[in-house]
């Protein structure tokens, strides 16, 4: 029998030691480089939030605004937002999604090879 096996007469009794015989899992340090946390906002808190936690944020146009200079103002409006989160903060990564809604793009296939 296996040093790591468990006699069946004994299945039911708890060890009160246990032998670690291979890891499933590693754990990892929180000081590595984690996945990049994202926030979606378009409003003044969502901003706030982005700018305070996340590793970057992401705009994704103005409901019922098709205007490439709307959303080009808003983009600039929330990257002040952005900046006055503090000086420690620095830059985060900004992202534009300018088709959100995939009522354009997404809605045929000629229209996403054209778009």
């Amino acid at each position: 029998m296996p040093e790591h096996a468990i006699p069946h007469s004994q299945s039911c009794q708890r060890p009160s030691t246990v032998k670690v015989i291979r890891p499933h899992f590693a754990a990892c340090s929180s000081r590595e480089p984690a996945a990049p946390f994202l926030i979606a906002s378009t409003g003044p808190r969502s901003m706030r939030l982005a700018a305070e936690y996340g590793h970057g944020w992401v705009l994704a146009g103005i409901a019922g605004h098709h205007d490439q200079r709307a959303v080009a103002e808003r983009a600039q409006l929330d990257g002040r937002r952005a900046d006055r989160a503090g000086p420690d903060r620095g830059s985060i990564d900004r992202y534009l999604s300018a088709d959100s809604s995939g009522k354009y793009s997404l809605s045929s296939v000629e229209r996403f090879r054209t778009s």
